[in-house]
C-alpha cells in the first residue's frame, strides 16, 4: 500500500489553476453570454523559498452563460486546467444578486458541480465585483494563499459588523426559513466587509435594502 500512494490524477500543483476567489458581474458586450466570471488565483511559481516569478496573483475573466460554461471556455484558452475544489469565495455585484434568475442559476450550478467546494463563502457588493477583485490586489492586507476575503471573513469573532455565510447555509436558510443575509463587501481606502443584504425566497428585498451593521 505504501508504494501505491500517489497523486490520483498525476497533475502537479504548478500544472493547475487553483482559483480562490470568483467575482460575477453582468456582461456588457456579449448578449449570448450574460454573465462575466472573473477568477483570482495564486501564482504557484511566485511562492516558496526560491520563487521564479514575482507576480503573486493572477486574474482571468470570461463571458459565459453559467459557471460550467465559464470553466470550459477558460480551459480551452489557458495552458492549465481549472480546478475549483479550493474556491473559497464568490462575490456578486448588485446587478447580479438583484436578479432572481441569475442568483438561482449561479447557486444551482455550484450546488450541482461535484468538484466545487461546497463550503465557499458568499459576498455581495454594490459596485462591480470585478473592480472589487482588482482592488483587492492593491490591498495592504493581501493574502496570497487563501485570499483577502477569506481572511476577513475568518475574523468574524472579532467583528460585529457582519455575519459570514457559506453557500450551503444560505440555501438551507432560504429553503427552510425563507430568509438569509449575505455580507456586503465595500471598497474605499481598503477592502472592508460590513453589514449585508437581506434575501427572501432568492429575491433581494428592495424594501429592506442593506443592513449597515448586523
Amino acid at each position: 500500500m505504501i508504494f501505491m500512494t500517489a497523486c490520483w490524477d498525476m497533475i502537479d500543483l504548478e500544472d493547475r489553476i487553483l482559483p480562490y476567489s470568483l467575482a460575477i458581474d453582468l456582461s456588457t458586450n456579449d448578449s449570448k453570454n450574460p454573465l462575466l466570471f472573473c477568477f483570482s488565483y495564486p501564482n504557484i511559481n511566485a511562492l516558496g523559498k526560491n520563487p521564479t516569478q514575482e507576480e503573486l496573483v493572477y486574474i482571468i475573466n470570461v463571458n459565459a452563460k453559467s459557471l460550467f460554461d465559464a470553466t470550459n471556455e477558460l480551459t480551452s484558452r489557458e495552458h492549465h486546467p481549472i480546478f475549483l475544489k479550493h474556491l473559497n469565495v464568490v462575490v456578486m455585484s448588485e446587478e447580479v444578486f438583484t436578479n432572481e434568475k441569475h442568483i438561482r442559476q449561479i447557486l444551482d450550478g455550484i450546488q450541482r458541480d461535484y468538484l466545487i467546494n461546497k463550503m465557499l463563502y458568499l459576498l455581495i457588493t454594490k459596485a462591480s465585483a470585478q473592480d472589487l477583485l482588482e482592488k483587492k490586489l492593491e490591498s495592504k492586507r493581501q493574502e496570497t494563499i487563501e485570499g483577502l476575503f477569506v481572511s476577513l471573513l475568518h475574523n468574524e469573532q472579532e467583528s460585529n459588523k457582519f455575519t459570514p455565510i457559506r453557500i450551503m447555509e444560505f440555501i438551507h436558510d432560504i429553503d427552510k426559513r425563507k430568509v438569509a443575509v449575505i455580507p456586503l463587501a465595500i471598497s474605499a481606502d481598503d477592502i472592508e466587509i460590513t453589514g449585508g443584504g437581506l434575501f427572501k425566497d432568492y429575491k433581494f428585498e428592495r424594501g429592506e435594502r442593506f443592513f449597515n451593521q448586523l
